[in-house]
């Protein structure tokens, strides 16, 4: 499958200039987080690992509606975790944080977890796949539950065509044309899990013009980047742009393709 050509150095940037804003943007992610909620089993875990805990917002609506007595949450920017120490006390819960890159594991851990949950975090691995297969193989502990989200290819299909129509002659790479799509995750898991749910939405957001759309992408550290690494629109383009966009699709949306899997190990 596609291997991401989004550098972690600039995805850790990005992510750590957001901090302060990803919370007041991020409501497409709030909607996600909610539905990666309701497929964690109900039932108690005595070691969990969050994969990509950014502010904390999954965090706390975690220990909130599950029993969770040890978590260990990683992230790779070290602005969004303390973001995510602010916003989380739990004293019931032993909570862990760490600065770490969750594709490359940095913790020491002979048990395993019993949970492993990641939202909206996954889809900016290098190597999916490997990445996956690694969590599920070596940090997953034999009965133990692994529950993700992330974005899919067609996440800003419209803005992606809106590129393509401004610049013909230009190839750009918009950060989800690397994702994944919904059979690439499950021919990954398929024969390693014992038991395994995919599920796919798209959720349709509206701005009032395109400066909105993008300030939105920007708060959230989701910043889209072409392959030279240029700005998607320059100053002048602006304009043209969101004439376009509204002819094309009557209004400024933006599409976003989220993947659910929930595996048994």
């Amino acid at each position: 499958m596609k291997q991401s050509t989004v550098s972690k150095r600039a995805l850790k940037n990005s992510f750590s200039r957001a901090s302060s804003t990803y919370d007041d943007f991020s409501l497409v992610q709030r909607q996600v987080n909610r539905h990666v909620l309701e497929l964690v089993p109900d039932r108690g875990f005595e070691d969990a690992l969050e994969i990509g805990c950014g502010t904390g917002a999954f965090t706390r609506i975690l220990l909130e509606k599950v029993d969770v007595r040890r978590l260990m949450a990683l992230d790779i920017s070290f602005n969004m975790l303390l973001q995510a120490k602010k916003a989380l006390a739990q004293p019931s819960c032993k909570c862990t944080f760490l600065c770490c890159d969750g594709e490359r594991p940095c913790f020491k851990t002979d048990k395993g977890f019993d949970l492993i949950v990641s939202s909206s975090c996954t889809h900016w691995f290098e190597d999916f796949g490997a990445s996956i297969l690694n969590m599920v193989t070596n940090h997953l502990r034999p009965g133990g539950y692994m529950v993700c989200s992330l974005f899919g290819s067609s996440t800003l299909i419209e803005l992606k065509e809106i590129l393509s129509e401004l610049y013909p002659q230009r190839e750009f790479m918009l950060p989800p044309s690397d994702f994944p799509t919904r059979h690439e995750v499950e021919s990954i898991l398929r024969g390693r899990v014992t038991e395994m749910e995919t599920e796919e939405i798209t959720i349709k957001r509206e701005y009032k013009d395109l400066l909105e759309l993008l300030l939105s992408l920007k708060r959230t550290g989701t910043t889209a980047r072409s392959k030279q690494g240029v700005l998607l629109f320059p100053r002048g383009k602006i304009a043209e742009a969101e004439s376009l966009y509204r002819e094309i699709y009557g209004k400024i949306r933006a599409s976003f393709q989220v993947i659910f899997f929930k595996v048994l190990r």
